[in-house]
C-alpha cells in the first residue's frame, strides 16, 4: 500500500507536522468539551437575544439556518481579537452563551464536510454552508434541530466592546432568568493557547496560499487537517479525506474536476511546500530510464502504464 496522503504530508512538510500536533491538542479540547456536555454560541446582536426571550429558547424553525449552530471551540471571540483571525461570517457578536445539560447536538465531521457530503438540510434543500474555508476547522461547529430552552444556558459572557445598549440588552437578560454573567471572553492557556496561535497561523496562511472558488475548497492539505481533527473528537479512524480528494484531482483531466465544473485545481491546493521534499530514484524495469520523483508510484511515460517504475 502507498503511503498516506497526511502521513506524507507529517513526514516531508515540518510546518505542516507542527500543525498538525497542534490539531491533535485543540481537538481533545473540543472531545472534552463534547464529553461534558459544554457547547457555545456566539450571539450577534440584540435582536438575537429579544428572540432568545419572546420564545423561551432557540427555535431552529425561526432560523435562517434552519437549526441550531454552536461551537466547542468558546475561544472563538479571542482568537479574533488577538489574531484577527475571520472565518467567512464570523462575528464576534455582543454575548457568548455557555450550555450545558442539552444532549441533542451533533458535532460536525469535518472529513465528510470538506468532500463535500451532504451533512443539513434547509427547507428540503442539502445545504454545504458548514465548510467554505479551511478556517472553518477552528470552528469546532455543532448543531441541532430541536429546541433548545434558556434553562440550558449556564453562563453569559459579556463583550466589553459592545455597545451600552447592547450591554444593557444583555445584562437584563441574565438577570431576568439567573444566568450568570462574565464581563469579557473566555482566554486560552498553556499548550492550548499555542496550538490555536499554530493553527490559526497555519490555516489563515493555506486560505491565501489555496484559492478555489468551489464550496467546499478542494484543499487537500485542510482535508488532512480535518482527518486528525475527526480522529481525536471521535475516537474512530477517519474517512481518508485526503488521500480522496488526491485521486480526485489526479484523476481529473486539465480542463475540469469529474462532479466538478469549477476548473482544475491549483498545485498550492493539494502539496504542502516547505522545505525541500526528499526525492528518490525510479528506474523503469523495460528501458532503464530512471527519474527523480518524491515517494509514491510512478510508471514509465516512455513504457506505458504497464511498467511500474521501481526504487533503485
Amino acid at each position: 500500500m502507498s503511503e498516506f496522503t497526511r502521513e506524507r504530508f507529517i513526514r516531508t512538510c515540518p510546518e505542516f507536522a507542527e500543525a498538525n500536533e497542534a490539531m491533535k491538542v485543540f481537538a481533545e479540547h473540543c472531545r472534552h468539551n463534547h464529553a461534558y456536555n459544554h457547547f457555545f454560541r456566539l450571539v450577534r446582536d440584540k435582536y438575537e437575544i429579544e428572540m432568545w426571550d419572546k420564545l423561551g429558547g432557540y427555535d431552529p424553525k425561526h432560523s435562517m439556518w434552519g437549526r441550531f449552530v454552536g461551537t466547542y471551540n468558546e475561544y472563538l471571540p479571542w482568537l479574533i481579537d488577538e489574531l484577527g483571525f475571520t472565518p467567512p461570517w464570523l462575528e464576534k457578536g455582543i454575548a457568548l452563551f455557555e450550555f450545558g445539560d442539552f444532549y441533542e447536538v451533533t458535532p460536525v465531521k469535518y472529513t465528510l464536510a470538506t468532500l463535500g457530503a451532504p451533512i443539513f438540510k434547509i427547507s428540503g434543500v442539502l445545504s454545504k454552508d458548514v465548510y467554505v474555508s479551511v478556517t472553518d476547522l477552528l470552528l469546532a461547529e455543532i448543531y441541532s434541530y430541536e429546541f433548545i430552552p434558556i434553562n440550558c444556558i449556564k453562563r453569559i459572557y459579556l463583550n466589553p466592546k459592545a455597545s451600552e445598549e447592547e450591554k444593557q440588552a444583555v445584562i437584563e437578560f441574565a438577570k431576568k432568568h439567573n444566568i450568570e454573567l462574565v464581563t469579557g471572553f473566555p482566554e486560552p492557556s498553556g499548550g492550548l493557547r499555542k496550538a490555536l496561535e499554530t493553527l490559526a497561523k497555519f490555516l489563515t496562511e493555506r486560505r491565501k496560499k489555496c484559492i478555489d472558488w468551489y464550496t467546499p475548497p478542494r484543499d487537500v492539505v485542510g482535508a488532512a487537517l480535518a482527518e486528525t481533527y475527526d480522529e481525536h473528537v471521535f475516537r474512530e479512524t477517519p474517512i481518508g479525506a485526503s488521500d480522496a480528494l488526491l485521486a480526485l484531482i489526479k484523476r481529473s483531466t486539465p480542463e475540469k474536476m469529474p462532479w466538478w465544473n469549477y476548473g482544475q485545481v491549483k498545485e498550492p491546493c493539494y502539496t504542502v511546500k516547505c522545505g525541500e521534499e526528499e526525492l528518490l530514484t525510479y528506474k523503469c524495469p523495460r528501458c532503464g530510464r530512471t527519474v527523480r520523483k518524491p515517494r509514491g508510484y510512478y510508471y514509465c511515460k516512455v513504457c506505458g502504464p504497464t511498467a511500474i517504475m521501481v526504487q533503485v
